[in-house]
């Protein structure tokens, strides 16, 4: 294994110590001698200046100790991307194909309050947990106007 892969992985990982809830794909294109590295989200990419600082001390040490050989980091809806990566680190494994859901209006009366979402319904049947009432905590007299949309994600 070429000296500069075993570098990065070790570089990425620490990288990836320090900031986990990063999503980091590598992947060497040994046809144009360039190492190829995503990372998400897009906004930890764009605004995290602790993430930032590391990726340009990574950048630095790179192109300090490998002559001729290239880094990119990129994130997602680049133009470059990573299709086979050698090494990643935060990476989901669940791929979601909403196409087999139904999406639909769903409304639930909790107590006073009444509540409407957009909903991904599956056509199995499952079993789902419902926490008890808090009796402790009565927000029952709460009402929420501001128009927020409520969001739920299937993991």
């Amino acid at each position: 294994m070429k000296n500069s892969i075993i570098f990065l992985r070790e570089k990425l990982t620490e990288l990836y110590k320090q900031h986990s809830h990063l999503e980091i794909r590598y992947e060497y294109k040994s046809i144009i001698n360039t190492h190829i590295v995503e990372v998400k989200p897009v906004h930890c990419f764009n605004s995290d200046r602790h993430y930032i600082l590391k990726q340009i001390e990574i950048e630095d040490a790179f192109e300090n100790t490998f002559y001729g050989e290239d880094i990119v980091f990129i994130t997602e809806d680049s133009l470059v991307n990573v299709s086979n990566p050698i090494f990643s680190l935060g990476v989901s494994t669940i791929n979601v194909d909403f196409s087999e859901f139904e999406q639909q209006k769903v409304s639930f009366v909790v107590g006073k309050s009444s509540l409407a979402c957009d909903a991904y319904i599956i056509p199995q049947d499952f079993d789902v947990f419902i926490a008890p009432p808090d009796t402790k905590n009565d927000i029952s007299n709460i009402i929420k106007d501001s128009g927020a949309k409520l969001e739920s994600f299937l993991f």
